[in-house]
């Protein structure tokens, strides 16, 4: 978790961030109230949340239910790395079978690097005035292993990738899983520094 200084790691920001919202029910559904009123007065009535948990669908649900949820939603479910991607399957397997015309679930979202701004996103170059090139949040493997699962399982894998070496790991473990006889439907979210060749590396995939 680093030291005590105020900021936090990747890892540690998203245990506290999850652990929050899965006991802070009153708050974690006052937001969820604050967000749609927010999005509705910018002329929003469909969204889709790119970073939704088993614990948010629940409170979702129990809006609609209330007929307190206005607008439609396609929640994608986030992966936790400190979790085993069973878990994220079996959320997001169990959030199916609840939903409704407003209430639809999207794919499994895997953090493969973090961002620019905290220099954190994994590119080939380094950052400027340092020799840092950002951070691959998986092995090759592992990311192999938990991209397998996630198609195996029937629904959409959802990638944040940001930066170009990040590209190249996914490109990577795609072609593995494509040799093995296993592939799905891929999402690239936030994708930001990705050469030309890259891109069109992705058209022998089921990228959207």
């Amino acid at each position: 978790f680093g030291d005590p200084n105020g900021l936090f790691h990747h890892q540690a920001a998203f245990w506290i961030w999850h652990q929050f919202f899965n006991k802070q029910h009153q708050t974690h559904r006052e937001l969820l109230l604050k967000a749609q009123h927010m999005w509705q007065t910018k002329g929003f009535g469909y969204v889709r949340d790119m970073s939704g948990t088993l614990a948010q669908w629940q409170h979702l649900c129990d809006l609609e239910n209330e007929g307190l949820l206005q607008m439609g939603l396609i929640i994608n479910f986030e992966h936790f790395e400190w979790l085993p991607i069973e878990h994220t399957i079996s959320a997001i397997t169990e959030a199916a079978k609840q939903q409704s015309h407003r209430l639809k679930v999207g794919g499994i979202k895997l953090f493969v690097d973090g961002t620019i701004g905290a220099q954190s996103a994994a590119i080939s170059k380094a950052y400027l005035g340092c020799q840092h090139h950002g951070h691959l949040l998986y092995s090759t493997n592992d990311l192999l292993d938990r991209t397998i699962k996630v198609f195996q399982s029937g629904f959409p894998i959802c990638y944040h990738v940001i930066g170009d070496r990040a590209v190249d790991q996914v490109l990577e473990v795609l072609k593995k899983a494509q040799i093995m006889g296993v592939e799905g439907q891929v999402h690239l979210e936030h994708l930001e520094i990705c050469s030309p060749k890259q891109l069109e590396a992705f058209d022998q995939f089921d990228v959207h």
